[in-house]
């Protein structure tokens, strides 16, 4: 009898195992329903929303790369375009420098030009200057030598008046005929504009200066200034202090010179006298 009212006991203690598994299992296929469940419900929205999108989309909707692929080619296309455009740069920056190179060395081929022609421009001035300069020269030279033949001239008249018929009137004044002692001293007196000499064939431009300063030491004289030389005859203008004598004109003018002098003209009256120096080629 106690062998069999253990057995029951031992016997209602073991079913309690199954029973906790089967309600595990029945909560975990509630829990596998309610997942099912979801998961049917989240895939039925994405479905909607999918039929959503391809509703109000376009028939034809042109291919839309993906995020990554869009952004690698915004990335790489404005790489791109940053790279024309400092290529672009770039070469208007180059084609700028060439064209300041080209206008630079055009400007310095055109400062030098004119320059060259400045220089040119003065030089033919120079040149038509001492031209000119020459030219005047030679033309107060040959005018000079014109009023002196005048002069000579002018002083020929009275003598060729009384030298006419026998009827021919006397001048009024009459200069005496000087002795000869005399006509070969003329004597030349301070006043005036002063005594001009005119003197040919000097010996240059040197032995001019020294007959210059030789005529200066003479006592008689108090100044003696070159108004003119050219072509190897001089005019001198001396400021007298007192009378002098051609002959010492003379002989002062040979010293300087150590050549002799020839007087060609002297006329006291008009404070002028013409010499001319006898050196060789004279």
């Amino acid at each position: 009898m106690t062998e069999k009212s253990e057995l029951p006991l031992g016997r209602s203690e073991e079913p309690t195992q199954p029973e906790e598994i089967a309600g595990h299992e029945e909560r975990q296929e509630a829990s596998a329903n309610e997942a099912t469940h979801r998961a049917a419900e989240i895939l039925a929205k994405a479905l909607s929303e999918a039929e959503a999108v391809l509703i109000s989309a376009p028939k034809e909707p042109p291919q839309s790369p993906s995020p990554q692929e869009a952004s690698e080619h915004h990335r790489r296309a404005g790489g791109e375009e940053m790279q024309s455009v400092i290529r672009a740069l770039t070469e208007h920056f180059d084609r700028t420098l060439d064209r300041m190179g080209e206008e630079r060395k055009l400007l310095a081929d055109e400062m030098q030009s004119t320059v060259r022609s400045l220089r040119e421009y003065l030089d033919r001035v120079e040149d038509r200057m001492d031209h000119d300069r020459r030219l005047l020269t030679e033309q107060l030279s040959t005018l000079s030598r014109s009023v002196e033949r005048l002069e000579r001239r002018l002083d020929e008249v009275p003598t060729r008046q009384t030298g006419t018929g026998a009827g021919s009137e006397a001048p009024e004044t009459v200069t005496p005929t000087a002795p000869p002692e005399e006509a070969a001293e003329p004597v030349f007196a301070p006043g005036g504009e002063g005594l001009t000499v005119v003197i040919s064939s000097v010996p240059g431009f040197q032995g001019l200066m020294e007959a210059q300063r030789a005529l200066m030491r003479l006592p008689a004289i108090e100044g003696a200034s070159v108004e003119r030389y050219f072509d190897g005859e001089a005019r001198i203008v001396l400021t007298l202090r007192e009378p002098i004598t051609a002959s010492l004109i003379v002989e002062t003018l040979s010293q300087s010179a150590e050549q002799p002098v020839q007087v060609e003209e002297s006329r006291p009256d008009a404070l002028r006298l013409r010499v001319r120096f006898q050196g060789e080629g004279s």
